[in-house]
């Protein structure tokens, strides 16, 4: 068990930390015994405990810097942002400052107890994650794992089992959310407009420019021209709208479910928090003329969700714009993500008190990877039911030459690279492929398929936005106690009170290997596990 010393404004940081490193803890109670106590504030009573945890203990302190402090820890880099408390060069070198090189922890002994010193605010770093986010910089750091993974570290390091419940559903490594964000679905109401001239431009020179750089073959630039000439019989009704075959992807995603989240509104631009938005941002398609297309999603077992205007500013709005899809499809959306990503630290409150469940805006427009520096869905502060299914990967991030600007095979590479990250920590890869990606001229179509087959080839699971959520929220309602018995043994119960249809949580028991203890944890081996499908009510008797 452990126990929990930290000041009143980190509380609701430290009870969401705890949601996502999944394993038994309480809030410290003077004259108990833990077997790790972590402490951020100074102590408020005697506690007695195997391992001491200390967080920014010592005087010396380096100043936040506007990208962060990066750190190594092992194999694994990682960011600070409310800046470090570096040691002496002879302390421990399990996590250094990667700059300076500077020791990041001090390991020493304390009567009975081993005591860890650790030069950083946790809490206050995980504040930041879920409330703001990593800079783009460094958007490919899953920050808040490894702060996860450095304290299961220390404490199985330092001789103590170990207990959680990871994000990984049993027989998976990971998920995968499939999502598409329907901005264009229909070419035809796009007569003279931006996004019309845009296609010509970009199907006509850019594909010339992009064909003699090699970027693309030269079916893909024939096939753009083609689209660009019969544009005129498209409008006329001559040619079928290429765009308006979305339904394209039941094909290409072969029974996997996934989220399409449909704008509300025709012809409205939204509001940011300074006033109108941009007038390119609003969409020209209605809810009705996709009504078929609605159906048949559906009846394929996909999601339908919210891709919101206003949503994000106000309740009423979230209400209204909800109210327009439940109308069509005859079920309220649980599901939104932000038409343009548009978000702030309200918005979570908003989107509660209109009825979502969940939210999955937060990511990046122009890079990939883990904007809160998690793999996990979480619950951001302020609300009390809304979970948080980031966003990692979207198309036109990787795409656009204004972004990443890569080719099919870097963006599968690039992918690939996430993809690993995901299958150390577990956690749902969320995947944004518009409506029009799979039409001329973008084409994106191939580079999806290749990413789809890498994914199949870690063993994810695809579920939809919503039954990942599900996922989470079952995880979080599951309980786990840990309690010591007379005979030194370490009971452990588990409480599942309605299970989910889909993959097993697992309960992973952590062993730690013997070591010499005057090794520092750096030199000391990591422990071997064991993991136990959790089908129900149970529990398990482990020796300390």
């Amino acid at each position: 068990m452990i126990g929990l010393e930290v000041g009143e404004a980190e509380r609701g940081a430290a009870s969401e930390f705890f949601e996502l490193f999944k394993t038994p803890w309480e809030f410290a109670r003077p004259g108990s015994f833990y077997e790790v106590l972590i402490r951020t504030a100074p102590a408020v009573g005697p506690v007695h405990a195997r391992l001491v945890i200390e967080f920014a203990p010592a005087a010396k302190h380096v100043a936040p810097e506007p990208l962060g402090i990066v750190a190594r820890f092992g194999p694994h880099r990682f960011c600070l942002y409310e800046g470090v408390s570096p040691f002496s060069a002879d302390a421990g070198n399990l996590a250094v400052i990667e700059a300076t090189n500077e020791p990041l922890t001090r390991e020493s002994q304390e009567g009975p107890a081993v005591r860890v010193q650790i030069g950083y605010r946790l809490f206050a770093e995980v504040s930041t994650l879920l409330r703001r986010g990593q800079p783009p910089e460094r958007s490919r750091l899953p920050t808040l794992e490894i702060h996860i993974e450095l304290l299961r570290t220390v404490i199985t390091r330092s001789g103590i089992p170990l207990v959680e419940i990871p994000p990984i559903p049993a027989g998976h490594e990971f998920m995968v959310c499939l999502s598409h964000d329907m901005d264009h679905p229909s070419l035809r109401p796009h007569l003279f407009d931006h996004t019309m001239f845009g296609l010509v431009q970009r199907a006509t020179v850019g594909s010339l420019i992009a064909l003699a750089k090699g970027r693309i073959p030269f079916r893909r630039a024939a096939r753009n021209f083609a689209t660009a000439l019969a544009l005129p019989l498209v409008y006329l009704r001559l040619l079928p709208d290429e765009w308006l075959r979305f339904d394209r992807y039941l094909v290409i995603e072969r029974g996997k479910s996934a989220t399409y989240f449909f704008i509300p509104r025709r012809g409205y631009a939204g509001r940011t928090r300074q006033g109108a938005a941009p007038r390119k941002r609003a969409a020209r398609y209605t809810l009705e003329s996709v009504r078929e297309k609605i159906r048949l999603l559906t009846a394929h077992g996909n999601e339908v969700g919210l891709h919101g205007l206003d949503a994000w500013l106000e309740e009423r709005d979230g209400r209204s714009e909800r109210a327009l899809v439940s109308a069509l499809t005859g079920r309220e959306p649980s599901g939104i993500r932000m038409h343009w990503l548009y978000f702030d630290e309200g918005s979570p409150a908003a989107l509660e008190s209109a009825g979502f469940g969940y939210d999955s805006t937060v990511g990046y427009n122009r890079t990939i990877g883990f904007r809160a520096g998690t793999t996990q869905a979480f619950q951001p502060p302020g609300v009390s039911h809304l979970l948080e299914l980031p966003l990692h990967v979207m198309d036109t991030a990787l795409f656009y030459p204004e972004y990443l600007n890569l080719t099919d095979d870097q963006a599968v590479d690039t992918v690939a690279e996430l993809a690993g990250q995901f299958a150390q920590f577990g956690g749902a890869l969320t995947v944004n492929w518009h409506d029009r990606s799979i039409a001329p001229e973008r084409q994106w179509d191939e580079a999806y398929e290749r990413i789809l087959r890498l994914l199949e080839g870690h063993g994810a699971w695809f579920p939809s936005c919503g039954q990942a959520v599900a996922w989470f929220r079952q995880r979080r309602e599951t309980s786990i106690e840990e309690t010591v018995q007379a005979d030194g043994r370490r009971r452990i119960r588990v409480r599942l009170d309605k299970p989910e249809p889909g993959p097993n949580l697992g309960l992973r028991v952590h062993r730690p290997l013997p070591a010499p203890f005057d090794r520092p944890l750096a030199d000391r081996p990591a422990a071997g596990f064991e993991d136990i499908a959790i089908t129900g009510n149970f529990e398990l008797f482990l020796a300390s």
